[in-house]
C-alpha cells in the first residue's frame, strides 16, 4: 500500500489592510499572516501545530502576536486605525520569509524550497 503523506510549514494570509509602520513611518500593506507546520496525508491536512501569528507591513517589517489580539484583528474587535506596528530591524524580520513567494523558510536556507530562488 502507498501512503503519501509529508509535514510542510504553512502560511496564510488572513487579512490585509493599510497601516502606517511606527518604526519607519512608511505607509503600506499590512498582512495578519498565520503560520504553522502542517502534516497531510494523501495531501489532506489532518495536524497542525507551532501556530504563530504575525503582522507583516509592506517595508519588509514584521513583529509576531499572540493569538488572542489576531483574532480580535479578525473579527474586527480591534480597529486597524489604533493598531501600532513597531519592529525591529526589517532585514532581520525579513530573513523568516522568501521575498518572492512569501512562504515560511528555515533560516539554514539559502534559497527557497518552493520557488527556487535565492532569499536575498
Amino acid at each position: 500500500m502507498l501512503f503519501i503523506m509529508d509535514v510542510l510549514p504553512m502560511m496564510k494570509i488572513l487579512r490585509s489592510f493599510q497601516g502606517k509602520c511606527d518604526t519607519c513611518q512608511c505607509e503600506g500593506t499590512i498582512e495578519l499572516i498565520k503560520t504553522y507546520q502542517c502534516f497531510r496525508l494523501f495531501f489532506i491536512p489532518l495536524f497542525k501545530w507551532q501556530v504563530k501569528y504575525y503582522l507583516k507591513h509592506s517595508c519588509g517589517g514584521q513583529v509576531e502576536i499572540n493569538e488572542e489580539v489576531a483574532l480580535k484583528i479578525l473579527h474586527g474587535m480591534i480597529s486597524t486605525e489604533h493598531l501600532h506596528m513597531e519592529h525591529g530591524q526589517p532585514s532581520q524580520a525579513n530573513n523568516r520569509w522568501c521575498p518572492h513567494c512569501g512562504k515560511a523558510l528555515e533560516p539554514q536556507f539559502e534559497y527557497c524550497p518552493y520557488c527556487g530562488k535565492s532569499r536575498r
